[in-house]
C-alpha cells in the first residue's frame, strides 16, 4: 500500500506485494534485504520543500527512533505507547497557558478556513484515469 500524501492532497493506492518466505526464493535483487528481520518490508517518508536542512530533519528523526531494546519488545508492546502518549498529552494539556494557546490555535484556523457560499450546482461526476 502506497500513502503518498501533499499539503491537502493525499492518496493511497496497492503497490507490489512483499518478498514473501522462503528467502531461498528471493529473486537477485533481494539480496540487500536478506538479513532483515522484516525482509524488504519498510516505510519511507519523503520531504519535498525549499530550503530544507536534510541533516537537521535527519538528526531530528534519528533522535525519535526507537532504540534496538524497544524493537526487540515488538507489537504486544508497542501497542500500549499510544496511551501513554494520550495519558502524556492529556498532562501537558493540564499545564497552565495551554488551553489559550490552543484556542489561539483554533481561532486562527477557523479565520483561515475556506469560506463556503450557497449556490445551486448541478450534480455532475468526476472520473480519474489512472495508467
Amino acid at each position: 500500500l502506497e500513502w503518498s500524501q501533499a499539503g491537502i492532497n493525499m492518496s493511497l493506492s496497492p503497490k507490489g506485494i512483499w518478498l514473501k518466505e522462503p528467502r531461498s526464493q528471493w529473486p537477485a535483487w533481494a539480496e540487500q534485504y536478506k538479513d532483515a528481520t522484516y525482509g524488504d518490508r519498510r516505510q519511507e517518508l519523503v520531504f519535498i520543500g525549499k530550503d530544507m536542512d536534510e541533516a537537521k530533519i535527519r538528526k531530528k528523526l534519528d533522535e525519535i527512533l526507537v532504540t534496538e531494546d524497544e524493537f526487540i519488545l515488538g507489537p504486544e508492546v508497542w501497542k500500549d505507547w499510544f496511551r501513554l502518549f494520550q495519558q502524556q498529552w492529556i498532562e501537558l494539556l493540564q499545564q497552565p497557558g495551554w488551553k489559550e494557546l490552543w484556542q489561539e490555535f483554533q481561532n486562527a484556523e477557523l479565520n483561515h478556513a475556506p469560506h463556503h457560499h450557497s449556490h445551486h450546482h448541478h450534480a455532475h461526476q468526476h472520473h480519474a484515469h489512472h495508467h
